[in-house]
């Protein structure tokens, strides 16, 4: 009578599971107001894509702003070539003169 109940148990925290990394795939992770500032469009209506590379709460360490559309998510490096970024987002490049690419939820590329 203990396989079932053990069963039921395991099942439902294997979808605890992965409910929760599903929700720290891009949560929202606050910039300081420094970074707020410095991120924020200017006059010129140039938006600007900010990474925060060590934030303390996000499970990978990145924080992205991409081009000022958006609140900063927690996020992770890739690369262009491969499929490693979760589903529902795109690799990106942080700008057109870096090597650097970041996972940026599709829901910002529109």
């Amino acid at each position: 009578m203990r396989t079932p109940m053990r069963i039921s148990f395991m099942a439902l925290a294997a979808l605890l599971l992965l409910a929760c990394e599903a929700e720290e795939e891009f949560m929202a992770c606050p910039f300081d107001d420094t970074i707020t500032t410095t991120c924020t469009s200017d006059e010129t209506g140039l938006k600007l894509t900010c990474v925060v590379a060590e934030h303390p709460q996000c499970p990978n360490d990145v924080c992205l702003q991409w081009k000022s559309t958006n609140n900063p998510v927690c996020s992770q490096t890739c690369t262009p070539d491969t499929n490693s970024c979760p589903g529902g987002s795109t690799c990106m490049p942080f700008n057109k003169s870096s090597d650097a690419y970041y996972c940026v939820p599709n829901e910002f590329l529109e």
